[in-house]
């Protein structure tokens, strides 16, 4: 997977601001251990800066989520340095993007509807995500949430605010997936969403 994401990445180019989370994210990735495949963990991190590049540096006409595809590949490009050799970077990135790998809970917002559609998308994100990635730790649990919180949220609750199509539903998803990086990392959302679910 990760070398066909590098293929793919030869003409994606992202501004400064963008460039800053870019490399946060790829160090994320390269400093697991050698010869090993990431985790779950090392995905949802390394996506967080995914997002957070994707924020600094949008392309008009595109959505979120589609932008975040343009920039995956820089982050998930193969690397011949050493794990030891980021460490001083990802330094640096805990200072700039403190939530990026936090693992301390995330809050939810106190409105019930768009805590719905956060954990919604946050968790079909994540579920996509880890599945591609053949990650097969806790996609089952992140597929619960997703369906439990898609329940939540019927077509006739989106009517009433105002979202009556599939267009609509898809940028409701997306502005919504945008919104978790002021939250948490995906991982930290989903510890929360599933607390929220069980009601815990």
């Amino acid at each position: 997977m990760l070398l066909a994401l590098a293929l793919m990445a030869q003409d994606v180019t992202v501004n400064a601001d963008a460039n800053q989370a870019v490399t946060c994210g790829h160090a994320v990735v390269a400093s697991r251990p050698a010869g090993g495949a990431p985790s779950g963990t090392t995905m949802l991190q390394a996506v967080y800066f995914m997002m957070a590049a994707a924020q600094a540096d949008p392309v008009p006409g595109k959505r979120f989520l589609e932008r975040t595809t343009d920039i995956a590949p820089l982050i998930f490009k193969e690397d011949k340095q050493s794990p030891a050799q980021f460490a001083a970077t990802l330094t640096a990135c805990d200072k700039r993007y403190p939530l990026a790998r936090s693992t301390a809970p995330a809050k939810l917002p106190t409105d019930s509807f768009q805590r719905d559609l956060i954990c919604a998308a946050a968790s079909s994100y994540a579920f996509g995500i880890l599945q591609g990635a053949g990650v097969t730790a806790k996609v089952d649990e992140y597929q619960r949430i997703q369906q439990g919180f898609l329940t939540r949220i019927p077509d006739t609750l989106l009517a009433e605010r105002g979202i009556k199509d599939s267009d609509g539903i898809v940028g409701a998803m997306d502005n919504a997936l945008a919104s978790t990086t002021r939250i948490g990392n995906l991982e930290t959302i989903l510890v929360a969403c599933a607390r929220e679910l069980d009601g815990k």
